[in-house]
């Protein structure tokens, strides 16, 4: 089954949601990264946090970057998604692992870390990105993301994640939404909406079937009707190439070139994001150097 991300809102257009599925966009990224347990539920949850910000998107040429370095045992952890819900990401120190223990818990203050910042670039296709930032507080990803809506975008907001593990440590399925608050609502949608803690025990298994989505969200809200805006697609795709990569190397001048190739007879590159390695050798650059 494909992971699915729906958006809508209730029918008054006081609360408007993102929530869906992302368990194979979540495989997919653990497997290209060789992660083992926290570092796979970590970019799992990172994954899946990007996505359903990315899902807010308005325009084509949109993209959403989030970026936590917390100063923990993996080091920075980096996602983008673009309009389309092609998401791709990384975790800096990809090879620490943990003994895993039944329920997935991990310390955030020890595997993320709390003495660094979450931030998030939303780029609109032109020359100047929006960033923003907040301190740490938690380490935990989907508190760190709800603190960051709230205080810096001044959205009143609630992000839940959920990435459930198997037996052995490895991605049994995982999902999430985020619910907001629209602007310039009255102070009883205000608090009615900080009620939805108390259901956080409620994520259904599958919140990409729409029956099932509407009636959780009916369950937290039940005085409200609530509609589907969009649906879309989500996966793990990253945009790298092995023309990309040339024309990185060839950023790198004829002079510098020139030492790589007299050091090895073949130059290994590597995407961050994806873990793809491209091999170049030296003649593939004889008009260039």
């Amino acid at each position: 089954m494909k992971d699915v991300i729906h958006r809508g809102m209730d029918d008054e257009g006081n609360i408007r949601f993102v929530a869906g599925v992302t368990t194979n966009l979540i495989k997919e990224g653990v497997k290209k990264h060789l992660l083992k347990f926290p570092g796979n539920k970590v970019l799992g949850e990172f994954l899946t946090s990007t996505a359903l910000l990315a899902a807010f998107l308005k325009e084509e040429k949109n993209s959403v970057t989030t970026h936590i370095n917390g100063g923990g045992a993996l080091g920075a952890v980096v996602a983008i998604s673009d309009y389309d819900l092609f998401v791709r990401g990384y975790i800096e120190n990809s090879s620490y692992e943990r003994p895993f223990t039944l329920g997935g818990g991990y310390d955030p203050t020890v595997v993320i870390g709390i003495n660094g910042y979450l931030r998030f670039i939303t780029d609109p296709g032109f020359k100047y990105p929006y960033v923003g930032s907040v301190d740490l507080k938690t380490g935990e990803v989907e508190k760190e993301m709800t603190h960051y809506l709230i205080h810096s975008e001044q959205v009143p907001s609630f992000v839940c994640l959920e990435v459930i593990l198997d037996e052995k440590g490895e991605i049994e399925k995982g999902g999430g939404f985020i619910l907001q608050v629209m602007p310039n609502q009255s102070r009883m949608i205000m608090d009615e909406f900080k009620g939805i803690y108390i259901y956080r025990d409620l994520i259904p298994s599958d919140l990409g079937n729409k029956g099932s989505l509407i009636k959780f969200l009916k369950k937290m809200f039940p005085e409200k009707d609530f509609k589907i805006l969009n649906t879309k697609t989500c996966k793990f795709r990253c945009h790298c190439s092995r023309d990309k990569m040339f024309r990185v190397l060839l950023t790198l001048g004829k002079k510098e070139l020139e030492l790589l190739f007299q050091e090895k007879e073949e130059v290994e590159t590597r995407c961050h994001y994806c873990n793809e390695y491209y091999h170049f050798k030296e003649n593939e650059f004889s008009q260039y150097i």
